[in-house]
C-alpha cells in the first residue's frame, strides 16, 4: 500500500503462488419469487 500524500510505502503484501484465491464454486441463482438476503429489510 502506498500513502496518497507522501507516496511512501505503508505496507508490502506478498501473494502465495501455491494458493488459489478464487472462489471454489459459483453461487447458484435463487428460484424465481424468492427474496435474497439483501432484499430483507433489517432497519425497520
Amino acid at each position: 500500500m502506498i500513502d496518497r500524500t507522501t507516496g511512501g510505502i505503508i505496507a508490502e503484501h506478498v501473494l502465495d503462488e501455491t494458493r488459489d484465491y478464487h472462489p471454489k464454486k459459483r453461487q447458484e441463482a435463487l428460484p424465481e419469487g424468492k427474496a435474497s438476503v439483501n432484499d430483507a429489510p433489517t432497519h425497520l
